[in-house]
């Protein structure tokens, strides 16, 4: 039987090709894109957003907790999207606000 080999895990992050390099970049790019998005946003609004996305097709989703703050951001849908096209050079089609409120804790012993 053949010993199987391993590679140390500075390797694997340098190797530009391996699964997780690719995805430890990707989220890095959502990272920035994410800050990008908040600076343009309101102040009071910043805390409210919990994540972004961006698809092939060019649209950008944001995550809120509530259809109150979907309202708010759908209301900054232009100016998102001309401030990532100022900041970023990133043209944006359409953006799509998804409400997703945060997971409650089960660990607090109530049912």
């Amino acid at each position: 039987m053949q010993k199987p080999s391993f590679r140390s895990l500075d390797k694997v992050l340098q190797d530009n090709n391996s699964g997780l390099s690719r995805i430890i970049h990707q989220a890095s790019q959502m990272a920035v894109l994410r800050k990008s998005v908040a600076e343009l946003l309101p102040e009071d609004h910043r805390a409210h957003l919990h994540g972004v996305s961006l698809k092939e097709d060019q649209s950008l989703t944001l995550l809120t907790e509530s259809a109150a703050w979907a309202s708010r951001f759908r209301y900054l849908e232009s100016t998102v999207r001309q401030g990532l096209k100022l900041k970023t050079g990133l043209s944006i089609d359409r953006v799509i606000i998804k409400v997703r409120p945060p997971a409650k804790s089960s660990l607090s012993g109530s049912v």
